[in-house]
Order: structure tokens, then sequence, then C-alpha cells
């Protein structure tokens, strides 16, 4: 999570840095643009069998490749678990009473909680 949060922050004071300077012709935005460029690059990739390729057509071949089959696979079942991030599944009594309208007090109800706790004479 702190490292998320990290990330956050450092993800957001480069794009200040560059409202800040904006995309000036400097030497600074061309050291940045020749670093990022060198970061992004991919100079090698693992293959099937364990041997590192740097050969620009291989790489080329194996990235085809991989989301060839990534894609063009059969369609295998995948079993649901609920993790932290899901959402649990909801049985039917769940399911009716959140396809219901929603009525105005509700929606006043939710605006006003917060500010001032739940309104007189509203269901709990």
């Amino acid at each position: 999570m702190v490292l998320k949060q990290e990330e956050v922050l450092w993800f957001q004071k480069s794009r200040s840095q560059w409202i800040k300077d904006g995309d000036r012709n400097t030497s600074y935005n061309h050291l940045k643009t020749l670093n990022r460029r060198r970061r992004n690059k991919i100079l090698m990739l693992k293959n099937d069998q364990g041997h590192w390729e740097e050969d620009v057509v291989a790489l080329q071949t194996m990235v085809n490749e991989f989301y060839i089959n990534l894609f063009a696979g059969s369609i295998v079942e995948v079993q649901w678990r609920q993790t932290r991030y899901s959402y649990p599944q909801l049985d039917e009594d769940e399911y009716a009473h959140i396809k219901k309208d929603v009525t105005d007090m509700e929606v006043k109800d939710a605006l006003f909680a917060n500010c001032y706790g739940p309104l007189e004479g509203t269901r709990p």
C-alpha cells in the first residue's frame, strides 16, 4: 500500500514538472526523452527454453507468437474465487433488492448522511 502511494506521488510530481516546464526544446527535456526511451526499450527476452534472445527479429517473433497464443487459445473455464479485490456473489434476495428503483428519499439520505447523519423518519 505504501509503495503504491509513493508511486502515485512520484507520478504526480513528474506530471506537475511537465506542466511547469512544458514541452520546451531544452537539453533537460532532451535528456529526459533519451532516458525514457532507453528505459522503455526491450533489449532481451527469455525464450521458452530459458535462453536470452537479443536478435530484433527473434524478439518480434516471440512477442507476436505470445499474443497469438494468448488470444487464439481455447477458452478455458476459470474458476471464480473471491479475493479482497473482487465482489461477493449475491443471493436472489439481495439481487432483487438492488434491482429496485432508487427513491428520492434514499438519494437525499445518502447525500446528507455524511454531513448531518441520517434524516428523521427514514429507514435504517
